[in-house]
């Protein structure tokens, strides 16, 4: 079983030159599979997990109140958690060399923090009004 959570601010006033801010955290929770086809050693045992995310964006304006940029920052899985989905496939590949106690396969992306910028732009020529 998935559930996400989220809990989400958004500021359309926004602070000084940043308008149309948000943030938010959002939890992923997996629960264990436990349930699977375990015949022929096809499918195996998965174990539950949790994953937060985060992240905060907005626009920065100039003294006109026109957009200059657009701005986001968001990380998912910021405890860096090793987890392996039950429907990946690369769970059943093996790695060469494990330590002692550690789970054998490749394991799905941990930290991982984006940045975003957005440079609006005008191809269009505006005419001066008469």
């Amino acid at each position: 079983m998935h559930s996400h959570s989220e809990l989400r601010g958004t500021f359309a006033k926004g602070f000084s030159k940043f308008k149309n801010v948000y943030a938010f955290v959002g939890l992923d929770h997996y629960s264990a599979q436990d349930r699977f086809f375990s015949a022929y050693g096809t499918e195996t045992y998965t174990a539950g997990y949790n994953l937060l995310s985060a992240g905060i964006g907005g626009n920065l304006v100039n003294a006109a109140g026109r957009k200059v940029l657009e701005l986001f920052i968001e990380g998912t899985n910021p405890g860096n958690v090793n987890y392996q989905s039950n429907m990946s496939r690369l769970k059943y590949f093996d790695n060469a060399e494990t330590a002692p106690g550690v789970q054998r396969g490749i394991f799905n992306m941990g930290r991982n923090v984006s940045f975003k910028v957005i440079v609006p732009f005008e191809l269009a020529h505006k005419a001066a009004a008469n």
